[in-house]
């Protein structure tokens, strides 16, 4: 793996590189949705730079909760990050987004849920790459064959996620979907993954990452629960609005 590589004499990360790239390519898709969308193009910049570092807070504030030693021996360092601290402050910068632009936070987050499910893609590049995040060694016969690709699995998986929410967006007009969606689905994969990936699985037989997709999943079908009450209920209130009308 590469973890680091050198231009001119000087040393760079790889991860934070490929980083750099699921930056400007978050940029340049939520523009091209923007445009589609006839959205301000310097709202939309502010926004996504916004939601960049949201996530990158969450991820560094949750490594660190699970990395207590880490933090207290090296202090705060760009390297090490926790996805799942990024899945859980999003939406709460979400909240604070609102108050920002004024608009609702079902289209904030179904607007800029693709872009970040895509660079969560992106990353897991970077963590193959960085030789970090890996699977299990896989054997056969007894005989060392290699490490099993959690992360490019992992960056297939999303790929197929946002897929999946570009359609639904499409094909469907329910608002405020997207982002409990990506939480429902990204948990089942990462559980799923969990598995075949070189990690402890020492709290009641399960890694710190499969008990946090527990949690996503849970507030992701939450979510979509409730604003499917909340539609239902908006609906036989407009219903019974038309027929006041008619009368």
């Amino acid at each position: 793996m590469y973890p680091h590589f050198k231009i001119g004499g000087h040393e760079f990360s790889t991860y934070w590189m490929i980083f750099l790239v699921g930056i400007i390519l978050m940029f340049g898709f939520n523009c091209f949705r923007g445009k589609k969308q006839k959205k301000k193009t310097g709202t939309v910049f502010a926004m996504t730079l916004f939601f960049i570092l949201v996530s990158l807070a969450g991820a560094k504030i949750l490594y660190y909760l699970e990395n207590i030693s880490v933090l207290m021996t090296r202090g705060i360092r760009l390297n090490g990050v926790s996805f799942f601290g990024a899945v859980f402050l999003a939406p709460l910068g979400g909240l604070l987004a609102t108050k920002i632009t004024g608009e609702k936070w079902r289209d904030l987050m179904d607007f800029y849920t693709p872009s970040l499910v895509l660079m969560l893609a992106v990353l897991r590049v970077g963590c193959y790459v960085s030789g970090c995040c890996g699977g299990i060694s896989v054997t056969l016969g007894g005989i060392y064959i290699s490490v099993f690709p959690a992360q490019l699995t992992e960056c297939a998986g999303d790929l197929l996620i946002l897929a999946g929410l570009l359609l639904y967006e499409k094909y469907w007009d329910r608002t405020g979907r997207l982002y409990p969606f990506f939480m429902v689905y990204y948990g089942c994969l990462r559980f799923l993954l969990e598995f075949v990936r070189d990690t402890s699985k020492n709290l009641l037989g399960m890694s710190h990452g499969q008990w946090f997709s527990v949690i996503a999943v849970i507030i992701g079908g939450w979510l979509l629960h409730r604003f499917g009450k909340n539609d239902k209920k908006e609906e036989i209130y407009r219903k019974k609005k038309n027929k006041k009308r008619k009368r």
